[in-house]
């Protein structure tokens, strides 16, 4: 449950919107669907080896962002996180509600340095 004394993060929840260009291509952008304050947990760092493009460690950050929410609003993994602070983007894996839908718990993982770190 959300202690509302540690909801100190703020992030935007965007939701994708496919457009067509010009030539009726679609191409994906991305509104806001809500701001949350929550609190975050779970959060660790973690440096991958990836071989797509020589090698090098990819450093990517796992955490649940838990928030209060109207039991009619609905969070899913097709949406995206923004932290507000940061500006970094989260993708959204999993999440999951408590009984009464009051409380989200929202499973994010996102890239913080595509450079890699040797």
């Amino acid at each position: 449950m959300l202690n509302i004394g540690r909801a100190c993060g703020s992030f935007r929840i965007d939701q994708p919107q496919v457009l067509l260009d010009s030539l009726n291509a679609p191409y994906t952008t991305w509104t806001e669907y809500a701001t949350v304050y929550c609190e975050v947990e779970n959060a660790e760092t973690r440096a991958d080896e990836s071989m797509s493009s020589g090698p090098r460690k990819e450093l990517t950050k796992n955490m649940t962002l838990i928030t209060r929410c109207h039991p009619s609003q609905s969070f899913s993994p097709s949406m995206r996180a923004v932290d507000a602070t940061t500006g970094d983007i989260y993708a959204i894996n999993a999440v999951r509600y408590d009984t009464r839908r009051t409380t989200a718990y929202i499973d994010c993982q996102g890239g913080i340095s595509s450079g890699g770190v040797s």
